[in-house]
């Protein structure tokens, strides 16, 4: 087995310089995000069976005394203020590798939590920046400003592997900045390619709708992590009407890209069409491939597919001729476009009867005063509680969206508890934590049930 290396710290030159010493040695980068309390990270230590971890110096310190044995560590300095990495000065250094050898485990936390150490290969992430870099048209003059955690696969193959194949400018930045900052700086570096998750994009089109920026150098955003809904979608690029706003999908076991958006697949909130060399298809639930414009479980076939999980087995096994199957639902267009409509997981059966969250947010969020919603099923009391948890500024009462959803949706569609909060939780990816908005439902079900009863108030 390759030697693995467990790399922890925040997004800077000194982090990436680190991942370029790692690879040329001819080890295995393990990347955590550096948010991970030191218990998980231990766990991950062990359970990926690491010999050494670098880690950034002040990251180190803060452990204090819980820094696990058996390892060798090694610390380095990051200087926070170092904006720009010019490839150019360190392009010698990185050779595109083709084998099947061990390149990254990927720890990334989603929606549904840690995910058992994905193993991708440098055939995988390589032969995967070559279609991304075919769909983006990025070159050396171009430049691209990185603000998600180059820990997650979608950081690390879609924009820095990116960035130094073809020899672009790639402005690091760190996570936490405010989106007055990141704005300044997109026109001070003149950027021309921004990746980010639905959540960044919507806080950077508010900032742009109050102050005038010069960000005419910027032609394209790449937007990932999440679908974004259709109402959103179209409200953004109605603020930002100059700049062309692409969504694309993919998954860390698939390398991690499948599909992206052009100029000739952009239809609404679709995720455009599979990139070069990946291959997708719809299928039923006992794997037999299914019509355009019907919804099925999604299975990809990929040269960038993952070796496998550091522990474990696969969470949904094969249904189509060992194709990936995803977990997610979706469907094809006429034009060959992919929407992808939730996880498999988060189907609601009630009653014998398939109810898909997606539809029911997309009404819902046609409704006046409606910022962001989440529908969800809560199994209560033996009965089958269908939720929605919504953003707005004032209280909707159940009658109001009565009103509003019943000629669009059957009736065991329509979610009979509401509950109003002032922000949807997310993690630190940009995500809807669907976990705390699950804990939330739960903790207001109880407090109903003291009361005896069912409120349209939250």
């Amino acid at each position: 087995m390759d030697n693995r290396v467990a790399l922890i710290g925040r997004n800077s030159t000194k982090y990436i310089d680190q991942l370029l010493k790692i690879w040329d040695n001819g080890d295995s980068a393990v990347l955590l995000d550096y948010h991970m309390p030191i218990k998980r990270i231990i766990e991950i230590i062990q359970d990926a069976t690491v010999s050494q971890c670098v880690v950034e110096r002040e990251i180190y310190e803060h452990w204090g005394e819980c820094v696990p044995t058996g390892v060798t560590f090694c610390t380095y300095s990051a200087d926070m203020t170092d904006r720009i990495w010019i490839n150019e000065l360190h392009s010698q250094r990185f050779t595109a590798d083709y084998t099947d050898k061990e390149a990254v485990i990927i720890y990334s936390s989603g929606t549904t939590g840690c995910s058992k150490g994905i193993i991708l290969s440098h055939k995988a992430i390589n032969t995967n920046a070559d279609s991304i870099i075919e769909y983006t048209k990025i070159t050396k003059n171009d430049c691209l400003y990185v603000i998600k955690s180059l820990s997650h696969s979608s950081t690390l193959t879609g924009e820095l592997l990116i960035a130094l194949k073809a020899g672009a400018k790639l402005v690091v930045a760190h996570s936490s900045l405010s989106p007055q900052i990141i704005v300044k700086e997109l026109e001070y570096y003149n950027t021309t390619i921004l990746c980010l998750n639905p959540r960044l994009l919507n806080m950077l089109a508010d900032e742009l709708s109050i102050k005038q920026h010069n960000l005419n150098a910027l032609r394209n955003i790449y937007v990932s992590g999440e679908v974004i809904k259709e109402k959103n979608i179209r409200r953004l690029r109605e603020k930002i009407c100059r700049i062309p706003i692409y969504n694309v999908y993919g998954l860390s076991e698939a390398g991690p890209r499948v599909s992206a958006q052009t100029d000739s697949s952009n239809r609404e909130n679709s995720v455009g069409k599979p990139i070069t060399g990946v291959s997708v298809v719809v299928t039923n639930e006992e794997g037999l491939p299914i019509n355009k414009g019907e919804r099925g479980i999604i299975s990809v076939d990929t040269p960038s597919r993952f070796s496998g999980y550091v522990t474990g087995d696969y969470k949904y096994p094969s249904i189509y001729m060992n194709w990936l199957n995803t977990g997610d639902i979706g469907w094809f267009d006429e034009n060959g476009e992919l929407f992808i409509t939730g996880r498999y997981d988060d189907l609601i059966i009630a009653d014998a009867h398939k109810i898909y969250p997606n539809d029911i947010e997309g009404y819902i969020l046609q409704i006046s005063g409606v910022d962001d919603c989440v529908v969800l099923g809560i199994d209560h009391d033996e009965r089958m509680v269908i939720a929605c948890i919504y953003v707005a500024k004032r209280t909707i009462s159940r009658i109001e969206f009565y009103k509003a959803l019943r000629n669009e949706l059957m009736p065991y569609e329509i979610p009979t508890l509401y509950i109003r909060l002032n922000y949807m939780p997310v993690n630190r990816n940009g995500k809807i934590d669907k976990k705390e908005v699950y804990k939330v439902c739960l903790n207001y079900l109880e407090r109903l049930n003291k009361k005896g009863r069912l409120s349209d108030e939250s």
